[in-house]
């Protein structure tokens, strides 16, 4: 409930405020410094503590004990076609991104625009904290999207078994793993990601 308004933007202020204080030393000595980054971490601080302070059951160890036992059930369940949000941690990021099957070129152009900030903050992870050592060559940089791309495509190969065991009806695990077995002799190559 509170992830999109609250967590998610103080974790990427508390990630950018994290950065800037390890490496942000030329604008130490500016009382100006100061100000900002001082109302940037209460900003942050009250985004992530204000559903739990604004919750007084948070605090009583019985709620909080049933919540983390409901929280591991639903990370731990995998989403699957008529599964609410709130059952399942999966079904719910697929509600979240319903938007975009949906989308017109200028709302996906809007958005791929929004995205850009990762982008921003790569480049200066790559380029300005030193972690290549004043190499400013290209490689650098295609090494760091391969590994984006890396990522992405072993989320898109276990996305991708899961559709298509979704879209053939009936779908088992085959015994060995190598290949999702279907009554009605329909067979599936599984990808194998590890």
């Amino acid at each position: 409930m509170y992830s999109q308004s609250h967590f998610v933007k103080a974790l990427e202020l508390l990630i950018l405020l994290v950065v800037y204080l390890a490496y942000g030393s030329s604008y130490r000595s500016s009382s100006l410094y100061l100000y900002v980054t001082i109302s940037i971490w209460f900003l942050v601080f009250c985004w992530l503590f204000a559903p739990f302070v604004f919750n007084p059951s948070c605090f009583e160890w019985h709620k909080t004990v049933d919540d983390w036992i409901d929280w591991w059930k639903w990370m731990g369940n995998r989403g699957g076609i008529d599964l609410a949000p709130e059952q399942s941690w999966e079904a719910w990021w697929m509600s979240e991104h319903e938007h975009l099957k949906n989308a017109t070129i200028h709302s996906l152009l809007l958005e791929f625009i929004l995205s850009l900030r990762f982008l921003i903050y790569q480049y200066g992870i790559v380029y300005h904290l030193h972690v290549v050592h004043g190499n400013k060559s290209f490689m650098v940089y295609a090494l760091s999207w391969l590994v984006i791309a890396i990522a992405r495509v072993t989320k898109g190969c276990f996305i991708g078994e899961r559709e298509v065991c979704h879209e053939a009806s009936n779908c088992v695990p085959h015994p060995q793993g190598h290949r999702l077995s279907c009554p009605h002799r329909f067979t599936v190559p599984s990808v194998r990601c590890f």
